[in-house]
């Protein structure tokens, strides 16, 4: 009886082992097949259910340029611009362009005694918000251009 009972149990031994080896090797191959991207979305639900990186989120966001001109003075320089509370370097000549996404804030301040106007004078296609043409009277205060609305 006890000559039975080991080889029952190599047998179960044996079976255990060669289990074992076949769900090794399954691992293998699918963490092999999980690298290709093609056959990922057919094994893995994952990056369903997770969403989109920010990385491949940032390169889908809609973009455009607002040029913003200087009626009345000669330089932009004693002017600061704001996109969403950060500021921007302002150049020396009379004309800035700012690259924005939609629903960005376009401020500016100023700290001069005089009243600084500002135009809108050129958008991107896609922007609807500002529009050309708007005005905006700057003193020594923070004044709110348009937040950006892009198609």
């Amino acid at each position: 009886m006890n000559r039975g009972f080991q080889n029952w149990w190599e047998r179960i031994n044996g079976l255990i082992r060669r289990v074992l080896i076949f769900l090794f090797s399954a691992l293998i191959v699918t963490q092999t097949l999980l690298m290709n991207q093609t056959i990922k979305t057919f094994i893995s639900r994952t990056d369903k259910l997770e969403g989109r990186s920010i990385a491949e989120s940032q390169l889908f966001i809609k973009r455009g340029e607002v040029e913003i001109s200087i009626e009345n003075y000669p330089s932009l320089k004693p002017l600061v611009f704001y996109v969403n509370g950060e500021g921007v370097s302002t150049p020396s000549g009379k004309k800035i362009k700012l690259r924005v996404k939609d629903s960005d804030i376009i401020e500016v301040s100023g700290s001069l005694n005089d009243t600084v106007i500002l135009k809108v004078t050129a958008v991107s296609e896609n922007i609807m918000v500002p529009q050309p043409g708007k005005f905006i009277y700057v003193n020594d205060n923070l004044v709110m251009i348009d937040r950006v609305r892009i198609r």
